[in-house]
């Protein structure tokens, strides 16, 4: 089983994604929202894992589940939301949207530009780098940042036809959640939301930046 020294219980942080974000208007109003700071807290698990650090050790307490706005983590986990959606590959996050599963005669669709991604992931972790994920479920642009979803890859199981891969998503912390990815078949189910499957998966662009000493 090639693995990476990535461990969401040592570099993933100790609460689930439920921030909420206003981030940009589309065209005609509608507000772009996303479901949480999910590229800013794999960006920052990832910060951490470089720097051969564990993230901090932040416990929310009930009600507030998340560190409030004011805090140095929840600025931190914010800019690097931000940064997330900066790098070039953030574009495919609409393209892919709105692409459909299967190809077309000018593009591959969705289901084949994944098996080509799967490759890197497979290459990254199997020289030891842990690789943030873009996961596709969105099917128009409205549900961009609702439905769409970034995560760590940090390890996989060769398995018949595909590979598991093993992620900490930001959705479900202290634990590892399982993307099973078949040759030819889509969607991607996923051991965390099983009656929600991905549309596809690819490799995020990553820049490493250093993480507040403050944050904990």
């Amino acid at each position: 089983m090639p693995t990476t020294a990535f461990d969401p219980t040592v570099h993933g942080f100790r609460f689930d994604n439920r921030f909420v974000n206003v981030v940009a208007t589309l065209p005609g109003g509608p507000k772009l929202r996303t479901n949480g700071r999910c590229g800013g807290m794999t960006y920052a698990a990832l910060d951490y894992f470089h720097r051969g650090r564990a993230a901090p050790a932040y416990e929310p307490r009930s009600p507030a589940r998340v560190p409030p706005d004011a805090h140095p983590l929840a600025r931190y986990l914010y800019r690097r939301q931000l940064e997330s959606f900066g790098n070039e590959s953030a574009l495919r996050f609409l393209a892919w949207t709105l692409f459909p599963d299967e190809g077309l005669p000018f593009a591959k669709g969705v289901r084949r530009w994944t098996e080509d991604e799967i490759s890197k992931v497979r290459a990254a972790i199997d020289a030891g780098r842990p690789v943030p994920l873009g996961l596709i479920g969105a099917r128009k642009l409205p549900e961009v940042g609702r439905r769409n979803h970034q995560a760590v890859a940090f390890g996989y199981h060769r398995v018949a036809g595909g590979v598991d891969l093993l992620v900490y998503d930001p959705n479900n912390h202290g634990t590892t959640s399982v993307l099973r990815w078949r040759r030819g078949i889509s969607p991607i189910e996923a051991s965390n939301r099983p009656t929600r499957p991905w549309r596809g998966l690819f490799v995020h662009d990553y820049d490493p930046a250093i993480p507040p000493t403050t944050a904990g």
